[in-house]
Formats: structure tokens, C-alpha cells, sequence
């Protein structure tokens, strides 16, 4: 899943662009998923364990049965829905070949280790006031393995540019549908493209 920070960039970012009337509200259901005791649940995913990336990355999460669940009616769920649609996109970034041979464990390890690693950078970058989130974010040196501070800002920008009511008609219809015009609307040819090389250009 995306760090609490780049959630906050998202919500802020998303909000310049869209009239929210309800701006704490937004914000509050923006990091509401992973502030849960139980984040399977709160992010309607499987509780099965996994045995691979692959299934890791397809159950830990589920944006359509979200969907099915929840009817958008206020600013925090169009919070919500905007986290949801994050996660769902920072998977398929974060698949790329040289995930396929480890476990979900070393996954977890290593995304959670970047992303104390690039917090300052969006805490800073985005100017995000902290209070929100200060008891579960970190601040770390280190070289990130997944992805980089230009990766992750052109992450933040893509998302907080997704239209939450046509993406919400998108994702009922087709999921898969959904993501692939993601990626050719902000010109991303490849998965790996965001995270692990220069930032792309993204459409304005």
C-alpha cells in the first residue's frame, strides 16, 4: 500500500484541483484505512495467507468489492475511495520482475523500510502539516529499493488527478479496464517506468 504520507499528498493534491466541501472530512477518510485495527478488513481484502507476490499483491487489497460494499455519499468516502484507488494503482507500480521471487514478508519489509526513507521528502515537498499522522510515520537515511522521492511525486500527481466519479463508473463496469486507462492517460508505458527510473512526464 502507499505510506500514509503520499495518502495526505494525494487527498492535498487532489483537493487544489476539485471543490470538497468538507475538507477534514476528506482527509479524515483519506487515511482511514490504514489507521484501523484491522487493515485486511478496512481495505475489504482476503484474510487467506499468501503464498506468492502475485497473490499477495491481488488479495491484500480489493477496490471493486469495496464498491460493491459502500455507497460514496459523503467526503469521507470519496476519502476513502481516493486511498482505495492509490492502493490498487501502488500495486500494480509496485509489480515489477524482480518482485516475482520473493516473499510477501520481505515485500512488506522492504516497502515499509522506503517509505521512512522518502517521508521527509513529501512532509516537505508538499508542504503536509504532520499532525495527522506523526504517530506512525518515520523519518529515515537510507536508499530506498522500490522506489525514489521523483517517483513517488510523480505517483502523487498521477492519483490526485483521477476523477473520482468517472472512476467510480470505471471500476463498477471493469477494473482492469479502469487501470489501463490509468496508465495510457498518464502516458506510462510500463509499471516499472514510475518508481525505478526518472520521473515520467504526466499529463496535465
Amino acid at each position: 500500500m502507499a505510506s500514509l504520507a503520499m495518502h495526505l499528498a494525494i487527498a492535498e493534491e487532489y483537493m487544489k484541483r476539485n471543490a470538497v466541501q468538507d475538507r477534514n472530512l476528506f482527509l479524515d477518510g483519506s487515511l482511514a484505512p490504514d489507521l484501523g485495527s484491522d487493515q485486511i478488513a478496512s481495505h475489504f481484502g482476503s484474510y487467506e495467507k499468501p503464498k506468492t507476490i502475485i497473490e499477495f499483491l491481488k488479495t491484500r487489497m480489493n477496490l471493486a468489492k469495496y464498491l460493491e460494499e459502500v455507497q460514496i455519499s459523503n467526503d469521507f468516502d470519496s476519502g476513502y475511495f481516493l486511498h482505495m484507488i492509490a492502493d490498487d494503482l501502488f500495486y500494480q507500480y509496485l509489480y515489477t520482475e524482480e518482485v516475482e521471487s520473493k516473499t510477501p514478508e520481505q515485500i512488506r519489509k522492504e516497502v515499509y523500510s522506503d517509505y521512512d526513507f522518502v517521508t521527509q521528502h513529501i512532509l516537505s515537498f508538499y508542504k503536509i502539516e504532520t499532525d495527522r499522522i506523526k504517530k506512525w510515520s518515520n523519518n529515515k537515511k537510507g536508499k530506498p529499493v522500490y522506489f525514489t522521492p521523483q517517483g513517488c511525486d510523480a505517483f502523487i500527481a498521477a492519483v490526485s488527478k483521477v476523477d473520482l466519479q468517472k472512476a467510480e463508473r470505471e471500476i463498477r463496469a471493469d477494473l482492469s479496464s479502469f487501470r489501463e486507462n490509468f496508465f495510457k492517460s498518464n502516458k506510462i508505458k510500463t509499471r516499472r517506468q514510475i518508481f525505478h527510473s526518472s520521473r515520467p512526464k504526466i499529463s496535465s
